[in-house]
């Protein structure tokens, strides 16, 4: 138990996604360690309840895997806090068991790996996990007409594994099945795959994605995460653009007893939220500005990607003597990655790169920026 401390540390990381509310996590240990650190145990488990997640202790046998195991399905299937995954602690020799003993997944991986027809059937399979499986079989073999495959999986399927797996995907694709995802993913009743799709929607910029993430800020009925990622994500687009999406908008959502009053309230909100890095940015075009607060500027796109000013960031590149900060912005813009105008992006970094007389140190990150521009990217 002498590295108990770098496991719990690396536990507490894993469990980072099971703080959903009215969710619980098994912590799984054999007596023998228990009893060799029971105090280190027990404090990991009261930090855990004061970190809002209830968790259950389980003291067993390895040599009892299928008492642990039955004790943990017990756990899962209850209706009061039910967990969401397990904390092994000691040293387990643990490997998963088959839902289906005919299913034998080491002989699959040798001798269906490269099977399209074989993970096409499997959609069908009776198990989410396995067609959770196929799917990502079918991308690595490059199934004919994917996207499409994919969207219409995820309208059809009631497994909330199988369609955060199809979101996951086509954000590789990122094409107009994407897009259309997306538009669905914000009310999608597995509240994962919502923030998941409003957080894409702001790293896309799509002007078709308006709308839908306007609805999710208009309704106001969201979790705490998927608006804190609404209200991000608004931000990644003109202000004047959504200003004039949102009557139309907020007609169609409208459900409150004071609409006026609400109507007023939200368009001052979204006045605030819209374009709210604008003006940080606006700095990186006045030559007035410290190079310090420039780079600060620059820095802030890694994370919140502004599309409307790709033009203008582009531009200022051809325009930038500084190779400090041009190389930053190049590696900022590397993080638009699936932005609707990485397109402009690309060509802008091969332009340079191809520019004689522009440095090897820009030349080469803008030849890094291309690359990962192209790339298939997903969260």
């Amino acid at each position: 138990m002498k590295h108990l401390s770098s496991i719990l540390l690396y536990c507490s990381l894993l469990l980072f996604y099971a703080k959903a509310e009215g969710k619980g996590i098994a912590v799984v240990i054999d007596p023998d360690s228990y009893t060799e650190a029971k105090e280190e145990i027990i404090l990991y488990c009261n930090a855990l309840e004061a970190d809002g997640l209830k968790n259950y202790l389980l003291i067993d046998h390895w040599h009892n895997p299928d008492s642990i195991k039955a004790n943990l399905i017990k756990l899962y299937r209850q209706k009061t806090n039910p967990i969401e995954g397990a904390v092994f602690i000691g040293d387990p020799t643990l490997h998963f068991s088959s839902v289906d003993p005919l299913i034998n997944m080491a002989a699959l991986f040798s001798e269906k790996q490269n099977d399209k027809s074989f993970w096409a059937e499997q959609l069908d399979a009776a198990f989410p996990e396995m067609q959770t499986l196929a799917l990502r079989m079918l991308y690595e073999n490059r199934h004919d007409h994917f996207p499409a495959l994919l969207l219409e999986t995820y309208q059809q399927s009631e497994s909330e594994i199988v369609r955060m797996e199809c979101l996951k995907i086509l954000t590789a694709y990122d094409d107009d099945h994407f897009i259309k995802c997306l538009a669905l993913a914000v009310n999608d009743s597995y509240e994962m795959i919502q923030r998941q799709a409003v957080y894409l929607i702001g790293k896309s910029g799509d002007e078709r994605l308006i709308n839908p993430l306007l609805s999710v800020f208009i309704r106001n009925n969201a979790s705490k995460r998927v608006a804190f990622a609404t209200r991000n994500s608004l931000g990644s687009f003109a202000k004047e653009d959504l200003l004039a999406a949102f009557d139309l908008v907020f007609d169609q959502e409208q459900h409150f007893v004071q609409p006026d009053t609400m109507k007023i309230k939200l368009q001052k909100s979204l006045s605030n939220l819209a374009g709210r890095w604008s003006d940080d940015f606006d700095e990186l075009f006045d030559s007035k500005t410290k190079d310090k607060t420039k780079s600060f500027a620059i820095n802030m796109l890694r994370n919140y990607n502004y599309h409307p000013y790709v033009g203008r960031f582009c531009a200022w590149l051809v325009n930038q003597s500084d190779e400090r900060l041009k190389v930053q912005m190049l590696e900022a813009l590397g993080w638009f990655t699936i932005s609707c105008e990485k397109d402009q992006i690309i060509a802008a970094c091969l332009e340079i790169a191809e520019n004689p007389d522009e440095t090897e140190n820009v030349k080469h990150q803008a030849m890094k920026t291309a690359a990962r521009l192209n790339a298939e990217w997903w969260r």
